[in-house]
């Protein structure tokens, strides 16, 4: 009776099994190709050409199985191909690849400068449409060819898409991903800035290609209209609202003093003017010595208030710096629009959104007011090997 009653039991257990399916449609590891990095540029002929980076496995180890910095065969591939379109390129690529590309992996996205010249809204279609591509793989800009810096081989990473990805995450004041670019490009009132890299060989005694952040690409809709420099994007972040910690140098006299402003907080409130938009921009800063060259005693309380004033005033003028540089170019990489669609929504919508690159842009005005604090000095006051002086 028992036996009979655990047959019953397992009887749908056992029928259940026959409508399941298996694996059929599964891909093997050693059946794909895994893309880490893709760079579009475009060609004399204008045609487009996409070059993809894929890792070795059986090289990542180098021939000592040490690491990026290794002898022998590299530890990935660099192929290209071109055509009329990008997804076209693409299959002239796979048609003699004997592995199936596979993008979901991929994590950085390099768009060449003449593309990012003539107009890269047609990456983000592409990129965008299969399910298989992430939308927060990094974007940049290269100086030159794409396909250039996918073929660097820094020293202390495998490849240099992830070298590239490394330095945006580290130092660079604006890191925008897919997502964010698509959305920026998608709206009136925003402009995308991209960071710009670009090879450079090293200077220690083995040559190697590396790769630079040496500014940013400033835009005009999808098309790349100039450049601006470190410092200058730094006065966009606190116009974007948008703060990361940053490094300022600072002349005191005839010395020098580096701090980090490790913590700060921008507040942009729009004003309608009659004839054109007035922006007042306060920032909140706290800052930390990081080095000084020959300035006073930073024990002093009178010395802390000079280099607090300092910093504010250099902190204020970088800000208008940009603003300038925005107005000039009419390009809102520092999210002007966004900024008053959402606090003055009406007066946007009916007076402002249609003319705002063309016209009211350029008439805008700032009054910039930065309160920078010095709350951190180090473990000293002064240097410690700084010479004791004879005074009278």
């Amino acid at each position: 009776m028992r036996q009979r009653l655990t047959a019953l039991m397992l009887l749908p257990v056992l029928m259940s099994a026959l409508v399941l399916t298996g694996c059929w449609d599964r891909i093997e590891v050693n059946d794909i190709a895994i893309v880490t990095t893709t760079s579009f540029d475009l060609e004399e002929d204008g045609r487009y050409r996409v070059a993809v980076q894929v890792p070795l496995p059986g090289q990542l180890g180098g021939s000592s199985g040490g690491g990026g910095g290794t002898s022998g065969t590299k530890p990935f591939y660099v192929d290209s191909e071109k055509g009329d379109t990008i997804r076209e390129a693409v299959q002239h690529l796979q048609s003699r690849m004997s592995r199936r590309l596979f993008f979901s992996h991929r994590r950085v996205m390099v768009i060449g400068e003449e593309l990012a010249k003539s107009g890269m809204r047609e990456v983000f279609d592409v990129t965008s449409r299969l399910p298989e591509n992430r939308l927060t793989a990094n974007v940049l800009i290269a100086k030159g060819k794409g396909i250039d810096l996918l073929k660097a081989q820094p020293q202390f990473e495998m490849y240099s898409g992830e070298a590239m990805r490394e330095i945006l995450e580290s130092y660079a004041v604006f890191n925008p991903s897919q997502k964010d670019i698509a959305h920026a490009l998608s709206q009136i009132g925003a402009d995308p800035i991209l960071p710009l890299i670009e090879p450079a060989t090293s200077t220690g005694g083995e040559k190697r290609k590396e790769v630079h952040l040496s500014g940013y690409a400033q835009f005009r809709d999808d098309k790349m209209i100039g450049t601006i420099t470190p410092a200058q994007a730094e006065g966009v972040a606190w116009l974007r609202k948008e703060f990361r910690p940053y490094e300022k140098t600072l002349n005191m006299g005839k010395g020098k003093l580096v701090v980090r402003l490790y913590q700060g907080e921008s507040k942009v409130t729009p004003e309608i003017k009659p004839d054109h938009v007035h922006f007042n921009v306060e920032i909140e800063a706290e800052a930390t010595v990081i080095e000084a060259v020959e300035v006073e005693d930073l024990g002093r309380s009178d010395m802390i208030e000079k280099v607090e004033r300092e910093l504010s005033q250099a902190v204020a003028q970088a800000v208008l710096e940009s603003a300038e540089l925005v107005k000039e170019r009419n390009s809102d990489i520092a999210t002007l629009g966004i900024n008053l669609s959402r606090l003055k929504p009406r007066v946007w919508n009916e007076r402002l959104k249609w003319n705002w690159h063309e016209g009211e842009l350029g008439k805008t005005t700032f009054a910039v007011k930065a309160n920078c604090q010095v709350t951190r000095l180090g473990q000293i006051t002064e240097n410690i090997a700084r010479k004791e002086t004879v005074t009278d």
